[in-house]
């Protein structure tokens, strides 16, 4: 229905984020440049946390496809875990570790 009226040619208001619709304002692009040199400059890992809507789910997905498969190991956590077990036990999973 908004397609139509906004003169859109595809939905973009889906219930997974797509990457193709990340507006790289200057905050967001420096946010983004920092997420990609961390890891891929062997800086560790790291964080992007914030508010509801504020663009994480769909940064994330962004920055997947940007990430070399070479030298980059990713695990994408979607749902918050309770404990840090909880939390170590999904990475490990995620990156075809067995269980310890």
């Amino acid at each position: 229905m908004y397609q139509a009226h906004w003169g859109l040619k595809e939905e973009c208001f889906e219930n997974t984020p797509d990457p193709r619709f990340l507006s790289k304002s200057p905050a967001i692009g420096e946010i983004y440049a920092y997420l990609l040199y961390a890891p891929e400059g062997d800086r560790g890992a790291v964080l992007r946390a914030g508010e509801s809507g504020c663009a994480k789910t769909l940064m994330a997905r962004a920055l997947i496809q940007d990430f070399s498969p070479e030298h980059t190991e990713l695990a994408l956590l979607t749902n918050p875990c309770r404990t840090p077990e909880v939390l170590l036990g999904e990475v490990l999973l995620q990156l075809g570790v067995e269980a310890l």
